[in-house]
């Protein structure tokens, strides 16, 4: 398995390619990747997109939404897990926790989540 990272520029390309066009799945929105791109809060070199693929099949994907967060009058970068999807024939074989160790590291361990489904509660809970 190998997982690909998308910065703004690797995602506006990724949107455009014919790969993206011939998916039968898309892992991003048009619009929610313009929107990644878009966001003030991210900047050139972060990861907005996460794709794994096994033999050049997707088998998992996350997106992660630049912001920043103040506390006690302190500013800090960080991202929200914005979407996160295992194929269903992967399950249960710690992709997803790979995923999500990924994204964390990405982001230097300021990686925010609210409103997840259950099911992804549990890698959640097992991840670091």
């Amino acid at each position: 398995m190998e997982i690909t990272g998308y910065n703004k520029s690797q995602l506006n390309e990724f949107i455009t390619s014919v790969e993206f066009m011939s998916m039968d799945a898309i892992p991003i929105s048009l619009h929610r990747a313009l929107s990644h791109i878009h966001n003030p809060y991210a900047s050139e070199n972060d990861t907005l997109l996460f794709i794994a693929r096994e033999n050049e099949k997707m088998i998992a994907y996350a997106g992660v939404l630049a912001d920043e967060i103040t506390i006690d009058g302190k500013t800090e970068k960080c991202g929200w897990f914005s979407l996160f999807w295992v194929d269903p024939g992967y399950r249960g074989k710690g992709i997803g926790k790979q995923m999500m160790e990924q994204a964390i590291a990405s982001w230097n361990d300021k990686i925010l989540v609210a409103d997840y489904v259950p099911a992804t509660k549990v890698i959640y809970d097992i991840t670091r």
